[in-house]
């Protein structure tokens, strides 16, 4: 099975059968409140631990307050668990959207781990097309004139939403900085700097020329590289290098130039 047809499999989970059992399983449950339409309560219960100061086993009250609406309910009834745990009707026997939710992140998780390099921007796009497939598999489960349904699986997929969020954001993160920057390389070089690098590159015959003009590229350093602009402390496009190009290409003792030549003599010193 793939993985979106697992994700498939998932959602499906959440269909109109678990739903009329989630809302039946609320509608039923002791802390029912019917003018608020939700679970109102609270309950006590004792833990026990061990203080190593005194030796002796400590026990603490402990008091839960409940206050959970439907979709509150159908996404995560965990704070219930400890209500009647030996009860056959205990919600925890019935599946929450957040472990959907949680199972849907062991799928992507699975998918990265398969993975013969780590590419963000391969891993974001899957992300994406997964909240997508969540999207589709929603519309097709949720009857037209059940609201309330549809409404509990607008906040799963909310909850969903802020979950892929919290685990993967740090795919999403490089794969932004990847896609902002693909075009574009910047230099800690001023421009008349940078103008006298590309001189050089070209003298040295590294660039190859293409196309009618002879030194056309330098349209292309125009639009793909950034020099550091120390008037703004930023980056800035090198539109203006063809100009600052020339000035390096007929100027003796060209300041942008020398400062080149210097930190290239030192590097190779240093080989």
């Amino acid at each position: 099975m793939s993985n979106l047809n697992q994700i498939n499999a998932e959602i499906q989970k959440l269909n109109s059968t678990w739903f009329a059992q989630s809302l039946k399983l609320f509608n039923e449950h002791k802390f029912y409140n019917h003018e608020s339409k939700k679970l109102l309560g609270e309950f006590r219960y004792y833990d026990e631990f061990y203080d190593h100061e005194t030796h002796e086993l400590e026990v603490i009250d402990k008091k839960i307050s409940v206050d959970l609406t439907l979709e509150q309910f159908c996404w995560d009834n965990s704070v219930l668990d400890m209500v009647d745990p030996f009860d056959p009707d205990d919600p925890d026997n019935i599946i929450v959207g957040k472990r959907v939710s949680r199972n849907i992140i062991g799928i992507i998780k699975s998918f990265v781990d398969n993975l013969h390099s780590i590419d963000p921007v391969q891993i974001n796009k899957f992300i994406l097309a997964t909240l997508e497939r969540v999207k589709t598999e929603i519309n097709l489960i949720v009857h037209s004139n059940n609201s309330l349904h549809s409404q509990v699986l607008g906040i799963f997929l909310i909850n969903h939403r802020q979950a892929l969020s919290d685990e993967f954001r740090h795919y999403k993160q490089v794969a932004n900085e990847i896609e902002t920057y693909k075009d574009h390389i910047k230099f800690n070089l001023n421009l008349e700097q940078l103008a006298a690098l590309v001189l050089l590159m070209e003298r040295a015959e590294f660039i190859h020329q293409a196309g009618i003009g002879g030194n056309s590229y330098l349209n292309q350093c125009a639009s793909l590289f950034y020099f550091y602009n120390q008037r703004v402390g930023t980056h800035t496009v090198a539109t203006g290098i063809r100009s600052k190009f020339n000035d390096a290409k007929n100027t003796s003792n060209h300041s942008g130039m020398r400062y080149i030549v210097d930190k290239l003599q030192k590097v190779i010193k240093e080989i």
